[in-house]
């Protein structure tokens, strides 16, 4: 079963949601610490990601991803 809950983020003076069974909590746990992290967003949607098929055509779909990181180094 996942867990569901927010993490106060100091970096981003925000509540961010989090849907995890062990890993996703722990991961912004070490976003929070590390130096080279400027800001991070999570459950971030994705409108407009283009791909192409197993038929080999082209598609356009939307996703989320489950965490978005922004660091010092790019």
């Amino acid at each position: 079963d996942n867990v569901v809950g927010g993490l106060f983020s100091r970096k981003c003076l925000n509540v961010l949601p989090f849907e995890s069974h062990t890993v996703e909590r722990a991961f912004l746990y070490r976003l929070e610490l590390d130096p080279n992290v400027i800001a991070y967003r999570t459950q971030v949607r994705l409108p407009n990601v283009e791909g192409i098929g197993r038929d080999g055509r082209r598609y356009v779909t939307s996703a989320v991803t489950d965490v978005l990181v922004l660091t010092e180094s790019g």
